[in-house]
């Protein structure tokens, strides 16, 4: 649920959550797509690569939707139990996200446009 050195470095579209620790220089090469990050211990900031990438609280409804989604839908389907903690306290652990997209795509709408795109197609998949 964790992500090592480098993450994102080649991510050209989609979403990604993490859960778990991130390594350095995340986002370096992130050419599109958004990541939603948690950030537990409130040092993530010192670890992304900001010439390239844009951060924010994850305050749009589009976004929270989104994000809450896909972490149920994780849990789901694979028992996790870092995702049932994050969603028993979901007034808690929400401030604790934060929305990475390369800085370009998020200027332009590009990062809206990718997280758009899948609540869309979450939402017609079957109940799992």
């Amino acid at each position: 649920e964790g992500i090592g050195d480098h993450g994102c470095e080649y991510m050209t579209e989609g979403v990604v959550v993490i859960l778990g620790e991130a390594g350095r220089n995340f986002g370096a090469g992130m050419s599109n797509g958004v990541a939603f990050v948690y950030d537990e211990r409130g040092d993530f900031r010192s670890r992304v690569n900001q010439e390239l990438v844009g951060l924010e609280q994850v305050t749009e409804p589009e976004d929270i939707e989104l994000l809450e989604t896909l972490i149920t839908r994780h849990r789901e389907l694979t028992g996790s139990e870092r995702a049932s903690h994050i969603l028993r306290s979901w007034r808690l652990s929400l401030p604790k996200f934060w929305k990475a997209a390369p800085k370009f795509a998020a200027s332009e709408s590009g990062a809206m446009t990718v997280a758009r795109r899948h609540l869309e197609s979450l939402k017609a998949l079957a109940p799992v």
